[in-house]
C-alpha cells in the first residue's frame, strides 16, 4: 500500500518513521490524482487541508473513510510564514494575537468559523 503525503510534512515524517510507502504530493490536487489513479491508496493530510479535500468533489467521489490521528508526531502547531527580514511584522502579528486570545475574540472566530479548536 501506497500513502499519498505532502511533500516534507509533518505526515510524510510519520508516514515514513513507520516504513510505510510514500508518494509524494505539492497540492491537494496531486493527493486526489495520485488517490484516483490508484498510485496511492491511502492519504495522510494536515487537518486544514483535509477540509480542502473534503470539499472538492472529485475526493468525495472517491468514498474514503476518515480518521483523525491523535499522535504526538501529528499534534503540531499551525504556524504563519514571515520574512525574516520583517521583524516588526512579526512583533506585530505576536501582540496581535496575544490581544484577541485575551480578549475572547480569536475565542469567537474559532467558535464561529472552525469545525476544531485551535489554541
Amino acid at each position: 500500500m501506497r500513502i499519498a503525503v505532502f511533500k516534507g510534512s509533518a505526515q510524510e515524517r510519520f508516514a515514513q518513521s513507520r516504513r510505510w510507502h510514500t508518494v509524494g504530493a505539492v497540492t491537494d490536487t496531486d493527493i486526489i490524482d495520485q488517490l484516483t489513479s490508484g498510485v496511492a491508496q491511502a492519504a495522510i493530510a494536515p487537518l486544514m487541508s483535509s477540509f480542502n479535500l473534503f470539499r472538492n468533489p472529485r475526493f468525495l467521489k472517491l468514498g474514503l473513510s476518515t480518521q483523525i490521528f491523535t499522535t504526538p508526531e501529528l499534534d503540531t502547531l499551525a504556524s504563519f510564514g514571515i520574512n525574516p527580514r520583517q521583524t516588526a511584522l512579526k512583533d506585530a502579528f505576536d501582540q496581535g494575537l496575544d490581544i484577541i486570545k485575551r480578549n475572547g475574540v480569536f475565542d469567537r472566530i474559532n467558535s464561529q468559523y472552525l469545525t476544531l479548536r485551535i489554541d
